[in-house]
């Protein structure tokens, strides 16, 4: 249980995830950020940590570049009706994130001890790669099918390539003759609807014998195919339809393939995600020189800085200073007094911050010997949640909060309050405080509260 229901803006855990999804490559992998959630679960927080710890490592070891293009349909319900094919340029999409399952999912497998975790992400992927070498077969490096994918296909792209010759063989004659005529209105021959064409002076289109196919915008170049090329241009597209009827063929054939395989690669995309959204994680850790604490039933943290502090005062050219703190059976309560600027918010904000992160899943900027405990319940009143809409004074507020927070803690929870029992004359706040801190140490619950009020 978490309160109040923006806690995260509380803590400014919105900006650390802003921050983190700025490393993602995908749309699907930006997505989890959406769905992020601060959890309970002790086994959850360890497994998002350890996935985070190892791909931080991995990166800064420079090991598995890989490029990440998920963000591509792959058309599951239409790839299942008969006669449906992949066009070539969605087979290269595939091809790629194939690559790059196959490249993550390996890699995972060779350090599965190193990198336990990695592993039983891609573990359950299970595809026959051999299918990459049908697709190489097939497609070729310029977005085209390769002419060797068949051997009808192979016939057809020669006697296109022959066709062609034949074509500028007597369109080159064709048009040297018409321009020393002066019939002629530019100096090449012009391609018209795939159809080899004169460019001829409107005023003498009569002189040549042929299909007028098309005119210039102002009228004064028409377009003529001469009758000695229609018959040679009706050959080419016709082979050009064949051509497109074999490619058709090929496709369809390599698309059955990889319908085959279709619902384990959706899967890799899935895992490829997380991978992407864990990746982002880890780059911002490797940003903020955030580590891996362990787990206890006792907090004990070192050398801890809030990271955005941190990061803003770096680009001023200051330095943060880092706090230590414990929470455990013998200290569950720490008080923070001082004067108004001392740091009391500043390290209630750090704390509360540095434990959203970690039950988020996210490395935390402390030293690595630091130990936490996950608890089941994090109540903060940080700030002044004054409401002019429901009439909610500053004091009023607060006393909401504090009300859930003593009929809610207990031995499990974690109690941030700034400035407890603030926004009335400290003739009053002071003693409502006493009771308030009474009631949070009667429950059981840990806790750390600042306050300036002497008794």
């Amino acid at each position: 249980m978490f309160y109040p229901k923006i806690i995260s803006h509380k803590l400014g855990f919105d900006q650390v995830s802003e921050a983190a999804s700025l490393h993602c490559q995908t749309k699907k992998g930006l997505a989890h950020f959406d769905r992020l959630k601060c959890t309970t679960n002790a086994d959850l927080v360890k497994l998002w940590l350890n996935q985070t710890w190892e791909v931080k490592d991995i990166l800064e070891k420079g090991e598995l570049p890989v490029n990440l293009e998920l963000d591509f349909d792959l058309q599951l319900e239409r790839a299942k009706i008969e006669g449906f094919f992949y066009e070539i340029e969605t087979i290269q999409q595939i091809q790629d994130l194939l690559y790059s399952i196959k490249k993550v999912t390996e890699y995972a497998v060779s350090k599965n001890e190193q990198y336990p975790s990695l592993f039983d992400l891609f573990k359950t992927i299970d595809i026959d790669f051999s299918l990459l070498e049908d697709i190489d077969r097939i497609v070729g490096p310029d977005n085209e099918v390769k002419p060797t994918a068949s051997k009808g296909l192979q016939k057809i792209v020669s006697a296109i390539t022959k066709a062609e010759r034949n074509i500028i063989k007597n369109s080159n004659s064709l048009f040297t003759n018409a321009k020393e005529k002066g019939f002629l209105g530019d100096t090449e021959l012009g391609i018209k609807n795939g159809r080899v064409v004169l460019p001829v002076l409107s005023e003498y289109k009569r002189k040549i014998s042929g299909v007028l196919i098309d005119q210039s915008g102002t009228g004064k170049i028409s377009y003529i195919e001469p009758l000695e090329l229609v018959g040679l241009n009706n050959e080419l597209a016709e082979l050009q339809i064949k051509k497109r009827q074999e490619v058709v063929l090929i496709l369809k054939e390599l698309t059955a393939k990889i319908v085959i395989y279709l619902d384990d690669i959706r899967q890799g995309v899935v895992k490829l995600a997380v991978f992407d959204f864990v990746r982002a994680k880890a780059r911002l850790a490797i940003d903020w020189e955030c580590v891996l604490p362990k787990i206890s039933k006792d907090t004990n943290v070192f050398d801890a800085k809030h990271p955005i502090l941190k990061e803003r005062l770096r680009l001023e050219g200051k330095q943060i200073v880092s706090l230590e703190y414990a929470l455990n059976e013998e200290q569950k309560l720490i008080v923070i007094s001082g004067p108004n600027a001392g740091g009391k918010s500043v390290a209630l904000k750090t704390i509360g911050l540095l434990q959203y992160m970690l039950q988020s899943g996210f490395l935390v900027s402390c030293q690595s010997v630091s130990t936490f405990r996950i608890f089941d319940k994090i109540f903060v009143d940080i700030g002044d949640d004054q409401s002019i809409e429901s009439d909610l004074s500053t004091y009023s507020s607060h006393l909401k909060a504090a009300k859930h927070i003593i009929n809610f803690c207990d031995e499990d929870t974690l109690v941030l309050m700034d400035e407890i029992g603030t926004g009335t004359d400290p003739m009053f706040g002071g003693p409502m405080a006493e009771a308030i801190l009474e009631q949070i140490h009667s429950n059981n619950a840990f806790g750390i509260i600042t306050t300036h009020f002497s008794n």
